[in-house]
């Protein structure tokens, strides 16, 4: 029984430190600050013009805004074009060479939060997908933790 309580306290504490996300990515640094949603704020996708490559992220950017308004009543509009403060950007990171076989597809995203703006980016569109999974993991109400 003693064992069992300090396992929980122990996961309780880890907890505190490490947000609860699934799959948990690789690494997380937490900063000071929180982005603040509001009704100003967009998302703003890409478009890349490469022969075989995947093109937009417009519709990413659609279903995103969905659950955004599903969440916290908040839908943002969805605009091609850069991001300002206040807005979340889905982009295209650079990549030598498409890959056609998903299974190999490198898949990791890089999540930028800061109070201005949120960035969302990958070679490759699942990868965006997957850090737009864990944006949405990470708000609560109106706000996202910096990291």
């Amino acid at each position: 029984m003693k064992l069992l309580i300090f396992v929980l306290l122990l996961a309780g504490i880890a907890g505190a430190t490490t947000p609860n996300l699934v799959p948990l990515p690789n690494s997380i640094e937490k900063r000071e600050g929180t982005f603040v949603l509001s009704e100003r704020s967009r998302i703003v996708f890409e478009t890349r013009d490469r022969e075989g490559m995947e093109k937009s992220l417009q519709p990413l950017a659609e279903v995103l805004a969905s659950e955004i308004e599903l969440l916290t009543g908040i839908k943002p509009a969805v605009v091609d074009g850069e991001a300002a403060k206040g807005d979340i950007a889905l982009r295209f990171e650079k990549a030598d060479q498409f890959i056609a076989l998903e299974s190999e597809q490198e898949q990791s995203y890089s999540l930028d939060v800061s109070p201005d703006k949120v960035v969302v980016s990958s070679a490759y569109y699942k990868g965006v997908a997957y850090g737009t999974a864990t944006l949405l993991q990470l708000l609560a109400g109106d706000k996202v933790p910096a990291i």
